[in-house]
């Protein structure tokens, strides 16, 4: 597998120990074992879940990632997940933060 030419990952519930992946939109999943040599994991390193649901995202935002989905810059096999985001009134549609040391004109137009 090379990671390079790597364009989509999945993850399958029904294959817990598998990661699958393919170089293009078009092609096929191809399976790959996660199951190693090494070491076993330790599922007690595993986070627990920071939140119960979604946190949802500006109406703003969601407007402009369907945009996204229509042109087809997303994938239609995840148009769904982005259809299905929740949105609300209070949620902010924040930009990052300026790093230390850059200035107001290193930063993307928005």
């Amino acid at each position: 597998m090379n990671w390079l030419l790597v364009k989509s990952l999945q993850y399958r519930r029904d294959d817990p120990h598998a990661l699958f992946y393919r170089y293009d939109y078009e092609d096929q999943f191809k399976r790959v074992s996660l199951r190693g040599r090494g070491n076993p994991v330790s599922f007690e390193d595993i986070p627990k879940q920071a939140y119960k649901k979604m946190l949802p995202i500006s109406k703003s935002k969601k407007a402009d990632l369907l945009k996204l989905c229509k042109s087809l810059v997303i994938p239609k096999e995840v148009h769904a997940w982005y259809e299905s985001l929740p949105t609300s009134d209070t949620a902010k549609h924040l930009t990052p933060e300026p790093a230390e040391g850059d200035s107001e004109d290193d930063m993307p137009a928005v």
